[in-house]
């Protein structure tokens, strides 16, 4: 039986696994495992397509290569380095706040009248151009400017009533709001 990797083709199988598995000096390693695999499935069956064979081998060893690589570096990090390299995720203090706060805008844009809000949502939220909701909504431009406006007044004087509120335990007539 010849031998069914020449140099070239040898050569060639090493350049691809550096290339796609990304296997750098193992790539060596990785395809003489491949053909010491070849030798051994030949000597106890007919292999019909040895450099097939040799690749797919290869091929696969990379793949189990790659998947052991990323899951051990995984479990050997520290947390600490990881906090580092990502922020993470937020404290469940953070979301709690970011929930109200999303809460109040909600609220705040559903006390909006309707054409202001249509307005402020196809704006800011749908990203269209006052040209575009003016076309869509059949107003003017100038109509738009103005219902954008009242509908970003109301929700900073809102946010900043909001803001006090929490600050003082106000409600808007001055008096203390019934703490839970």
């Amino acid at each position: 039986m010849s031998d069914p990797i020449t140099p070239a083709i040898w050569r060639k199988l090493v350049s691809l696994m550096r290339r796609r598995a990304g296997m750098g000096s193992d790539a060596e390693d990785l395809v003489q495992e491949a053909y010491a695999r070849f030798i051994e499935q030949s000597s106890k069956t007919a292999v019909h397509n040895p450099q097939g064979f040799i690749f797919r081998v290869a091929t696969n060893l990379a793949i189990t290569a790659a998947r052991s690589q990323t899951r051990h570096s995984v479990i050997e990090a520290d947390p600490a380095v990881l906090a580092l390299i990502s922020p993470g995720i937020p404290a469940q203090h953070e979301v709690l706040e970011a929930r109200e706060r999303l809460r109040l805008v909600e609220l705040a844009i559903d006390q909006l009248p309707t054409r202001a809000r249509q307005v402020f949502v196809l704006h800011r939220v749908e990203g269209l151009t006052y040209g575009e909701i003016s076309r869509e909504l059949d107003i003017s431009v100038s109509a738009v400017e103005k219902n954008m406006a009242r509908a970003l007044m109301h929700l900073t004087i809102s946010n900043a009533f909001d803001e006090k509120v929490q600050e003082s335990g106000k409600t808007r007539n001055g008096r203390k709001s019934k703490q839970c």
